[in-house]
């Protein structure tokens, strides 16, 4: 089992495998740290510590702004600049 500490820049989705962080669908997967293994749920530790990372994040990230209207930028994915 993995005992990566998530930081600010690699946090894994809260519910990812408690083995190897990745997410479902899951499957059986193949890490060098966790060797083959099936998805096993995160204890509630790795839950807690996962989002409170996702937190931190969520916080220190600044808002990027438009140059021309200094507007914040649209999160929407399909807006065209």
């Amino acid at each position: 089992m993995t005992t990566t500490v998530p930081t600010a820049d690699t946090v894994p989705p809260p519910n990812g495998c408690g083995r190897c962080e990745i997410a479902l669908p899951h499957g059986w997967q193949y890490t060098p740290a966790a060797g083959l293994h099936q998805w096993t749920p995160p204890t509630q530790g790795q839950i807690l510590a996962r989002m409170k990372a996702r937190r931190e994040r969520r916080l220190t990230v600044k808002p990027v702004y438009h140059a021309t209207t200094r507007w914040a930028a649209s999160s929407n994915p399909e807006a065209t600049s």
